[in-house]
């Protein structure tokens, strides 16, 4: 059985920003805790079939995920499935709206695979998820209030 939940974030800035921002692999490394690198295969604009693989730096040691872009609805939504070095399986659905002038961002993900660890630890699993995702959208939040408007 997966492991699921949901998140959500808000961000100041229009969902066109925020949208861009986040899939725009030229950005990353000013809001990616231990970003290294990211690199898109095939070449050209992010749409569905791209797959980025992202690397970081954690705990001295760098760690690559890939990530399939399966639904690329611009400044709407956006899916993606990875298939981590950890032996699970990732899929997450962002959908953004806006909020006055900014952004809810919401986030249901499904965690498959792992094995008997994943399911002894699950929950702790889960919370130290979803712990990075927070510091990552954090950072987020900060990037965009700092950046300047022409990097949309």
């Amino acid at each position: 059985m997966p492991l699921t939940f949901t998140m959500t974030q808000r961000f100041s800035a229009p969902p066109e920003v925020v949208f861009h921002t986040m899939y725009d692999p030229e950005q990353f490394r000013h809001w990616m805790q231990g970003f290294v690198r990211a690199e898109v295969e095939p070449a050209g604009p992010i749409g569905v079939g791209s797959r980025i693989a992202e690397t970081r730096r954690m705990r001295n040691r760098e760690a690559t995920e890939v990530f399939e872009i399966t639904h690329y609805d611009p400044v709407r939504a956006a899916s993606m499935h990875v298939d981590s070095c950890m032996k699970s399986t990732y899929d997450f659905d962002f959908l953004f709206e806006p909020e006055g002038e900014g952004t809810l961002m919401t986030v249901h993900a499904r965690i498959t695979g792992g094995g008997c660890l994943t399911r002894l630890l699950g929950n702790a699993m889960i919370g130290m998820f979803k712990m990075a995702m927070q510091k990552d959208w954090d950072n987020f939040e900060r990037y965009l209030r700092e950046k300047p408007a022409t990097n949309a």
